[in-house]
């Protein structure tokens, strides 16, 4: 991990206290009586990696569906950093809860530790979108749902790095939730928010 920001700093720093934490009381609990009814007791833990998370109810300011739609929906000008290519995978809200859930499940059903559940999983839906298509994806759903097309007012300007071909999802099963569908309950979101 070789984090480019103190926010990038800061959650591999989390991550890893959760590892040494989760390694302390796991070489505890095996040193104990009866190793299997003492994990559970102990500090298990699954590190979830969201890919850009979006949906209803995202603060204004925030993750790019929501400032494209907002912008878009108020007529103002949208920038769009780069050439338009940088590559993203975008995880909608419920699927991002739902992964959640899935990792605080620490226990089997029996109570005895899930020794299968696996210490860190990055969670997106595997489809690589571009800015621009994002972009182009938005300003349509804007369009069908208010009428008004806005699409010719992005704005160039220089990149940020961020690309998801340098990532792997195993938990993709859990993102079924398409960018499509995700974005328009967003943008309808957004408009009774606003009063549209």
């Amino acid at each position: 991990y070789l984090p480019i920001s103190p926010y990038g700093a800061a959650k591999v720093a989390a991550e890893r206290y959760v590892a040494m934490f989760d390694r302390a009381a796991t070489l505890e609990a095996l040193g104990a009586d009866d190793p299997a009814r003492a994990i559970p007791a102990s500090f298990a833990a699954t590190t979830v990696i969201l890919s850009n998370v979006y949906g209803p109810r995202q603060r204004a300011g925030y993750g790019a569906v929501n400032i494209f739609a907002r912008a878009l929906l108020a007529a103002e000008p949208v920038t769009l950093y780069g050439d338009g290519r940088n590559v993203r995978d975008f995880v909608y809200v419920a699927d991002a809860v739902r992964a959640l859930m899935w990792a605080g499940d620490c226990l089997t059903t029996d109570g005895r530790p899930d020794l299968q559940r696996p210490k860190r999983v990055l969670v997106g839906t595997g489809v690589a979108t571009t800015d621009e298509a994002l972009l182009s994806l938005v300003a349509h759903e804007v369009h069908a749902q208010t009428d008004v097309a806005t699409l010719d007012r992005a704005v160039r300007a220089p990149a940020r790095p961020c690309d998801i071909r340098r990532m792997v999802f195993p938990a993709t099963g859990m993102a079924t939730t398409t960018l499509a569908d995700g974005v328009r309950a967003t943008v309808e979101a957004i408009r009774t928010e606003i009063g549209l």
